[in-house]
């Protein structure tokens, strides 16, 4: 009977570290954004960053949606590491990867990448899929003039000169850091970083062999 309980108890240890891959989600609107002209109302920018353990890839889903004017650019930070290399098969259409910064109402410079919708339109959704684990940063986007001014819009977080909280001291959580969204990070890893602390959770054959120790374990206990 001892043996039974001390293979239950092993195994309730291991169910926090068996968790499904967490789905990271967040959004701005109104005071989390800096929005002008016609996009001053209305306006919206939301996203969720998941793993997929079967392609070893994370999954970045975005989505703007403006009033009125349509939206022509959307520049998307990822880390001063990232490389082409890191972006992976599922990746929505995009123009280039590289440095940005004299768009009108840009508040800083920003490394990463250029997506345009195919049509125009207020609505746009686009996907990253990369090697890349999640960390806080930026976005800005450009549309249409009302009139002789620009439409644009950034996450209130990016200011000149510009930081992003660092991803040892706040690690990818739902929500916003500071008026920030999460980007491809800089770490390049099946970590799972969430919460208070990193999550490794187990490969399938993995666990197998972890329950195989435990019966021997338990088998020598109950001869003992």
């Amino acid at each position: 009977m001892r043996s039974v309980i001390f293979v239950f108890a092993l195994l309730v240890s291991w169910v926090p570290r068996l968790a499904a891959y967490p789905v990271y989600e967040g959004s701005l609107s109104s005071g989390g954004l800096n929005a002008t002209s016609s996009w001053n109302t209305k306006t919206s920018f939301s996203w969720d960053v998941s793993y997929d353990e079967i392609s070893d890839a994370w999954i970045y889903n975005y989505h703007l949606s403006v009033n009125k004017k349509t939206i022509q650019y959307v520049y998307l930070e990822t880390s001063s590491t990232f490389s082409e290399e890191n972006i992976l098969e599922g990746t929505s259409d995009f123009i280039k990867l590289g440095m940005f910064g004299e768009e009108e109402n840009q508040p800083d410079t920003l490394f990463g990448i250029e997506f345009a919708p195919q049509k125009k339109k207020t609505e746009y959704t686009f996907t990253i899929v990369t090697d890349r684990a999640p960390a806080w940063g930026d976005f800005y986007a450009i549309g249409q003039k009302t009139g002789k001014a620009w439409n644009t819009v950034s996450n209130s977080g990016f200011k000149s000169p510009d930081t992003d909280p660092l991803a040892l001291l706040y690690p990818a959580d739902d929500g916003s850091v500071f008026g920030h969204i999460l980007i491809p990070g800089d770490e390049d890893t099946d970590s799972i970083i969430g919460g208070e602390e990193a999550i490794i959770v187990p490969e399938p054959a993995t666990f197998l062999l972890l329950i195989a120790a435990i019966c021997i374990a338990a088998g020598r206990i109950k001869h003992n």
